[in-house]
């Protein structure tokens, strides 16, 4: 992972800004997928990472039941934390981008895994509606 910063000022609305992206390059042949876990990330194995983040239940749904599910979604809007995933396709690169970074050091709650990370979750296709298309996610940290 990749880790650049800058600052601009909007000289309209007088605010400065500080700005880290952090750009993740998939080099290899296998799909990787990210996400944002909050938690203290350092305390747990990849599977534990995984079982807290695609099993745990938001409300009334789990990230995996969503993903594996044949249902249409339609308008889903992942919430970072709880739902939202990307797949990084082979030589493809995500960017997470992050604004006025003060209160939450990123890097350190980033997630990264492997296809064959999730073993036979992964046996399956996803639910294609549920993985989050862009090339990049704007977070703003207030």
């Amino acid at each position: 992972m990749e880790k650049n910063e800058y600052e601009y000022s909007d000289s309209s609305y007088g605010m400065n800004y500080h700005v880290i992206e952090y750009a993740i390059t998939n080099t290899s042949k296998d799909y990787y997928y990210t996400w944002i876990d909050y938690s203290n990330t350092m305390d747990y194995s990849k599977s534990e990472l995984i079982k807290r983040y695609f099993f745990s239940y938001h409300g009334d749904f789990n990230l995996m039941s969503l993903l594996k599910d044949n249902c249409i979604i339609l308008d889903f809007k992942p919430e970072v934390g709880k739902s939202f995933l990307k797949r990084i396709n082979p030589h493809d690169t995500f960017r997470y981008i992050v604004i006025n970074s003060k209160n939450v050091v990123y890097e350190d709650h980033i997630i990264i895994i492997s296809l064959s990370d999730l073993g036979q979750w992964a046996d399956t296709p996803f639910n294609e509606g549920i993985i989050y298309d862009a090339d990049y996610i704007v977070l703003y940290d207030q």
